[in-house]
């Protein structure tokens, strides 16, 4: 005892015997106490002269688990209110001595608790409640209303029962020496009463409240709806109270029979509850013993890799949302009777989740998006703690028309569960799982915003004109920051049009994006180069010099706004993951070299990687270094031109390489610029640029040296062409270079062709590339 004290910061009080009274600072710290000493005393090694004793023999349960052995201690425990305990110094110990109602509550308690029980008042409950992980989640229920002879008026007892994963059924009868008033000796308390221990939650400063529906999954097919025996209805109801206790939560059932249905709802303060409890939940359901007649609703069990179980048991699917549209009211189909009222809510707020958890799969965590927006600020400053999953952005039913963003959080442990897509109306946007398939060729594309340089002189106040004022450098840094507001909301709306994937926006105005079709990217590039010259610019941005309007020698607007410069890279990536926010990020050389590919677009320009292009419909290949290629741009409503055609044009179907007899204002070129040395990646790379028909006037360059044009005497022969050749034909190919680049280098330097260093650069490198293959 003494050692559980010293534990626990405890201060005793007084010994009388073979009793303790022993004082601690928290409601939690004394039931963490009392729990220790409880299993301590099961788990400890007695000699058998002590077991023989009647009130130490060891008892097991009808499994043959141990109930007790050895000394039974039967405890008490009471949170002293304010006012109702006094502390003074004895006279001679100077031990401090307690007094007053608290600690005669405390002592009826403990004298009305059975050999081996814990028995709480209700105002240590209350204070326990508040923080159930410090005691090391016990697992508390309802005994009844008892007269205690302290108090005038009855009050209700609790029992500490277990810790949650540590299993002791403990059977006692009522309380001892005192009146019990409520329930009857022949009732027992169903468990929504028994476990049910908190009071229904306050709402947050907002009125709102998270609830959380939990729809059972699995049952026998023959069946048209879950319809559960009253022993397995109880069963779940004892598992899913004895986890809303643990965060705060109040089981309650929207209708007389939803608990019979496989519905059960549970309504916390905040959204962080509601999660916590949702991923207890699960991991509970898989490791709680179920009696033979559970079996008909469990589905199969499968093992993760490393042997752990991802689905064991019944699978649930759980949705949790934070609204403040609900209504409260008196829930009289439990018991009538019950001096302990039953509360229950409804409306929008509790119909929605239920409504997610039928679109959901069993064994899932679906959170709506305002429960997201709650958790979010908490997942984000601890990464790696839960694995998040973009669900997407959903119409999800008729009764819910608004589009709606959902995820789906799961514990670690479960990360790896896979599950088919949630079954709404429509979906708007993709997510995680519809992203593109890292087994399959894809691209990455890495845009950014350039930064005029007066918003960057501006931010570091290096403003040169010194009449410019304070509030003038303010509303610099707004209007940028509202145009990138514009830029964004314009690539965000051509993403969906070009079947485009958001992975990650590290700062405004920088996105890392991924599409299934090469061709689908580079027309959103160009559409969103294109779009920008329409879009209604604060004058501020106008203003700047970087941003102002220019047209070309035929009076065509080639810019205007915020330029953005955009480069992109197709291939094989190395794996996909989810990062904090639920949405896909790739990794491995394609996203690197996409990220290097962006660095040398100048402002305003689209540029191209593909070692390996793909194929169109008529077997050609989409890019090819000597001559142009062409695609066709899918308008949408709301983009203007200055040119032949102004109508608004919509083509349907995907895009796709047309001839030079199609090239108008629907069609975006691609030609090729050269190769060039990417940093990090050791081979030259061939770079396309890529622009519309009426943006061709630009004139850009890209931002490196280059190491070789992409035709012509000084390319490397043969290179682009080298994915379906073999082995012998890619060395007589780099052989061929090397021998051309040498009788360059022997001969008068031609008009036009690279420097001298450059082509030695390049010859050095073509034959140490030829030895390597040899």
């Amino acid at each position: 005892m003494r050692e559980g004290i010293a534990k626990h910061h405890g201060y005793e009080i007084i010994t009388e015997g073979d009793s303790f009274q022993v004082a601690f600072a928290t409601c939690q710290a004394a039931v963490a106490f009392c729990i220790d000493i409880q299993y301590r005393l099961l788990e400890m090694t007695w000699s058998k002269d002590v077991l023989k004793l009647n009130a130490c023999k060891a008892v097991r349960g009808s499994t043959g688990e141990i109930l007790f052995a050895g000394p039974r201690v039967r405890m008490g425990v009471h949170w002293a209110r304010e006012g109702t305990v006094a502390v003074r110094l004895h006279n001679l110990t100077r031990h401090k001595v307690y007094a007053g109602p608290a600690v005669q509550i405390a002592l009826d308690v403990s004298e009305a608790a059975h050999g081996g029980q814990i028995v709480l008042s209700e105002d240590a409950v209350a204070k326990l409640s508040e923080n159930m992980a410090m005691a090391g989640f016990p697992v508390i229920r309802l005994v009844g209303l008892y007269q205690l002879p302290s108090i005038p008026c009855p009050v209700f007892l609790f029992s500490v029962t277990e810790v949650v994963g540590k299993p002791l059924r403990r059977q006692f009868t009522s309380l001892r020496k005192i009146k019990q008033v409520w329930p009857p000796q022949s009732y027992k308390l169903p468990p929504v009463l028994e476990y049910n221990i908190n009071l229904p939650p306050l709402p947050n400063a907002s009125n709102c409240l998270a609830f959380v529906c939990l729809r059972l999954a699995t049952y026998p097919k023959e069946k048209s709806k879950c319809d559960l025996p009253r022993s397995i209805q109880e069963k779940f109801e004892e598992v899913f109270a004895v986890q809303a206790q643990q965060f705060k939560g109040y089981l309650f059932q929207t209708h007389e029979n939803s608990f019979k249905e496989g519905i059960w709802t549970v309504a916390f303060q905040s959204s962080m509850d509601a999660m916590r409890f949702t991923h207890a939940a699960q991991m509970l359901l898989m490791h709680t013993h179920w009696p033979t007649s559970a079996q008909e609703f469990c589905g199969a069990s499968v093992p993760s890799p490393d042997g752990r179980w991802l689905f064991q048991g019944p699978r649930v699917c759980m949705a949790v949302h934070e609204s403040s549209d609900y209504f409260v009211s008196d829930d009289d189909s439990i018991d009538p009777n019950s001096p302990r009222k039953v509360m229950s809510f409804a409306g929008p707020s509790v119909t929605l989740p239920l409504v997610l958890t039928y679109a959901g799969r069993g064994g899932q965590v679906i959170l709506s998006e305002s429960a997201w927006d709650s958790v979010k600020p908490v997942i984000m400053q601890h990464p790696g703690a839960v694995t998040v999953i973009g669900l997407g952005t959903h119409v999800v039913s008729e009764d819910f028309p608004k589009p709606m963003l959902l995820m789906e959080v799961m514990p670690n442990l479960l990360a790896k569960r896979a599950f088919n897509p949630i079954m709404t109306k429509r979906l708007i946007e993709p997510g995680y799982r519809d992203a593109p398939d890292p087994k399959d060729p894809m691209t990455i594309v890495f845009v950014k915003v350039s930064k005029p340089a007066e918003v960057v002189a501006a931010e570091k106040g290096n403003t040169t004109d010194a009449a410019l004022r304070d509030e003038d450098i303010s509303l610099i840094i707004q209007a940028y920051q509202v145009s990138v507001s514009m830029y964004a909301a314009t690539a965000r709306k051509l993403l969906r049009r070009y079947h485009g994937y958001e992975c990650r926006e590290p700062e405004p105005g920088k996105f890392t994006l991924a599409f299934k079709e090469l061709a689908d990217a580079i027309c959103w590039a160009c559409h969103v180069q294109e779009q920008l010259l329409h879009l209604i610019w604060p004058s501020h941005i106008l203003s700047m010099s970087e941003c102002r309007e220019v047209k070309d020698a035929e009076g065509n607007l080639i810019w205007r706004g915020l330029r953005v410069r955009m480069g992109m890279a197709y291939g094989m990536v190395s794996n996909k993951k989810p990062l904090n926010t639920g949405r896909a990020d790739y990794f491995g050389v394609l996203a690197n070299g996409a990220a290097r590919v962006s660095a040398l677009a100048a402002p305003g320009q689209v540029l191209v990687e593909a070692a390996c292009p793909p194929f169109t419909k008529d077997r050609q290949l989409l890019l090819q270094p000597g001559q142009p290629t062409y695609l066709k741009l899918a308008y949408v409503p709301g983009s203007q031109r200055k040119g032949p055609q102004k109508a608004v044009i919509e083509v349907e179907g995907d895009s796709d390489s047309s001839d030079v007899a199609n090239v108008g204002p629907q069609t975006v070129i691609i030609r090729a610029v050269g190769y060039f040395l990417l940093r990090g990646l050791d081979n030259p790379r061939l770079l396309y640029t890529a622009e519309s028909f009426c943006l061709q006037s630009r004139e850009l360059h890209v931002n490196g040296d280059m190491w070789a044009p992409a035709a012509g005497p000084y390319a490397p022969g043969g290179i682009n062409s080298s994915f379906a050749s073999s082995a012998g034909s890619i060395r007589r190919n780099w052989s061929c270079w090397v021998e051309r680049t040498r009788t360059s280098l022997l001969g008068t330097k031609q008009s036009g062709s690279p420097t001298s260093r450059s082509i030695a650069t390049l010859f050095n490198f073509a034959q140490q590339h030829v030895q390597q293959q040899r």
